[in-house]
């Protein structure tokens, strides 16, 4: 069994925080400090607990006003830039939580922590509540971290302004208006950063799930830039093509129209335990004059604890199909438990879709 993410804050990562503190505070009192981390809640306390715990106990050790104890904060991370300059740490994200717990009165000088941090250690989740108390301040700076030489800082400038960044708080006024983010996503939408661009579109996915016509619109004028802009495009309509949206599919060539006709879905069991795998194949033709692009997925609506059924598609391909033949397609589905999908027993259905439409279903027993 794989060790718990908690166990990233141990014994060995306390001495190595403290090693970064000495040579900024020589009388750095490491064995209290240590010691009052690893309270007698130390070992039932969760991840974010433990992350929380931490940058409060530093608090309270560290001495002088906020401004001063930002000094070592920001020390660590100068220190830690010196050592591996393009590479985050996930542990020190102490130090972001450090800045939103108690830099939330310290707008200017939070900021500039911030944009030294963010390079050993992202700040996307800290500078929310910023976001949120300071809407134009933060956004203007975050304009121009957008073209900071620094990539981790760019894309701190996207990741962080997510309406719905996963885990993150939730920035409501950005889902009832992403217009100030639009500006940073025009600036990073050709970085040369994978990392970078990636956020963008994870951005702009975020969007779409509350503003489908701006990032239409938004999509259209980029698709064509270049293969790097193209693939910004791509992933960031990934759920308006999920869910079939026309627009996006005739974007990428997967007409909405096509006549496609679909048979002999067969299933390899009408009953199968949680736990075991579905083994099902189909066939699809359409008739048109000419080779066509078809995005081929599948539906599986789930029964779920109150009954009632959700569906979940899934990619198979998107593949270049000559006319007037059948085509088969083999594909197998997990029904293992996870962290984020639990399964439930009862009926269940399986459905095919290309190019959005769904065209033929069979039902299942999940047991």
């Amino acid at each position: 069994m794989a060790e718990a993410l908690k166990n990233v804050y141990n014994q060995q990562f306390l001495a190595g925080l403290c090693g970064y503190i000495k040579p900024l505070l020589p009388d750095f009192p490491e064995t209290d400090f240590i010691r009052s981390v690893q309270d007698k809640n130390w070992k039932n306390r969760e991840l974010k607990d433990r992350m929380r715990h931490i940058s409060i106990t530093l608090n309270q050790y560290l001495p002088g006003s906020y401004r001063q104890q930002l000094k070592v904060i920001t020390g660590i991370a100068r220190q830690m830039l010196k050592e591996k300059p393009t590479q985050q740490s996930f542990p020190y994200l102490i130090l972001a939580d450090f800045i939103e717990q108690f830099g939330q009165d310290h707008l200017t000088v939070s900021l500039s922590a911030m944009e030294i941090v963010t390079q050993v250690t992202s700040c996307e989740f800290a500078i929310r509540p910023f976001i949120k108390r300071y809407p134009e301040e933060v956004m203007a700076q975050m304009l121009l971290w957008a073209k900071h030489p620094n990539p981790n800082v760019r894309r701190f400038s996207s990741e962080g302004c997510r309406p719905r960044l996963p885990w993150g708080m939730v920035l409501p006024d950005f889902i009832a208006d992403p217009a100030p983010i639009l500006p940073i996503l025009e600036i990073l939408k050709t970085d040369s950063s994978e990392y970078v661009r990636k956020s963008v579109a994870n951005n702009l996915n975020d969007i779409s799930k509350d503003h489908p016509e701006i990032v239409r619109r938004i999509a259209t004028r980029w698709y064509g830039t270049n293969k790097d802009v193209n693939w910004v495009v791509k992933h960031a309509v990934r759920t308006l093509l999920k869910k079939g949206d026309p627009a996006m599919l005739g974007l990428f060539g997967h007409a909405h129209d096509t006549p496609v006709s679909a048979k002999d879905l067969r299933l390899s069991a009408k009953s199968i335990a949680i736990g075991d795998q579905l083994e099902f194949s189909f066939a699809i033709r359409h008739d048109s004059e000419e080779t066509l692009s078809l995005r081929v997925e599948y539906f599986v609506y789930y029964r779920k604890a109150r009954g009632h059924a959700q569906k979940k598609i899934f990619k198979i391909s998107e593949s270049r199909y000559a006319p007037g033949k059948w085509h088969t397609i083999q594909r197998k589905h997990s029904f293992r438990d996870l962290t984020t999908r639990k399964h439930h027993p009862g009926k269940h259905t399986l459905a095919i879709v290309v190019n959005g439409k769904e065209l033929i279903q069979k039902d299942f027993d999940l047991q």
